[in-house]
């Protein structure tokens, strides 16, 4: 991998870990590790969508990175659907926490593509990120370990 796909990585990690951040001050509840995990894996989801948005915005349309954020979605649907089932199931989150989420993550999205001149490049660099794999839930440093931890729950959690 070379270093601009490493730093965009990089980027992404520590972008969506302070979303993750944000969001755990912002929320109380007694299944606060389970909501915790569940929430960075779906921002995971939310990010991509996003950031596949923004590049159709602010740089091109891209059929390839569009089909790209969609094998990303089938390979990591059944992650994705068991943190919607563990959020459902320690309360679900509130309407303010989906306002935080969706903000704090915009936010970080909007930042790291305008800190690129090119960001054609960006979005090609972000394309290239999914299809490696490099981006899905169960290979990411931030949510790998929160997905373990929720496929290890017992099944009636």
């Amino acid at each position: 991998m070379d270093h601009k796909k490493k730093a965009l990585l990089a980027v992404l990690f520590v972008s969506i870990g302070l979303a993750a951040i944000a969001i755990i001050v912002a929320s109380g509840s007694s299944d606060q590790a389970v909501r915790d995990d569940a929430m960075k894996i779906l921002m995971a989801e939310v990010h991509v969508n996003g950031v596949v948005d923004l590049c159709q915005k602010k740089a091109e349309n891209n059929p390839r990175l569009i089909e790209a954020a969609r094998q990303w979605s089938k390979r990591n649907r059944r992650g994705l659907n068991l943190a919607e089932d563990a959020l459902i199931a320690a309360g679900n989150i509130s309407g303010r926490e989906k306002k935080i989420i969706k903000r704090v993550t915009l936010s970080f999205m909007r930042r790291d593509i305008n800190r690129y001149a090119d960001k054609a490049a960006y979005c090609r660099a972000f394309k290239e990120a999914l299809e490696s794999g490099g981006l899905d839930v169960n290979a990411r440093k931030d949510t790998a370990p929160a997905l373990q931890r929720l496929q290890d729950l017992p099944p009636d959690s």
